[in-house]
């Protein structure tokens, strides 16, 4: 079975410190190994169909690093997706969460 991102992150925090940028923030690569951008319990998305919907490349990027290996699947919405068609891809996917940095109510 393939090593998750973040047990690679684990072996490679040993060494130089890695970064994301964007514009305005970077985070440490080494920082998500005892850590989340998520804000929540990752355990609770263990075997989940996870939807991805951000605007942002850093917060999409940190999102895939941290479900990898945690989630069954993920499905991951280009920042111009049109909102009107979210319910559709919510019921034929079987998403079980979605991981946003926008209100999707």
């Amino acid at each position: 079975m393939p090593q998750p991102l973040r047990d690679w992150l684990r072996g490679a925090a040993k060494g130089e410190e890695r970064f994301l940028h964007a514009r305005g923030a970077s985070v440490a690569l080494g920082d998500l190994v005892h850590g989340s951008s998520l804000g929540g319990d990752l355990a609770a998305l263990d075997g989940a169909c996870v939807l991805v919907l951000a605007r942002d490349q850093l917060t999409i990027a940190l999102t895939l690093i941290e479900l990898d290996g945690v989630a069954r699947r993920m499905i991951l919405c280009p920042t111009d997706f049109a909102r009107e068609h979210l319910p559709v891809v919510i019921a034929k996917a079987g998403v079980d969460a979605i991981v946003s940095d926008e209100d999707t109510r």
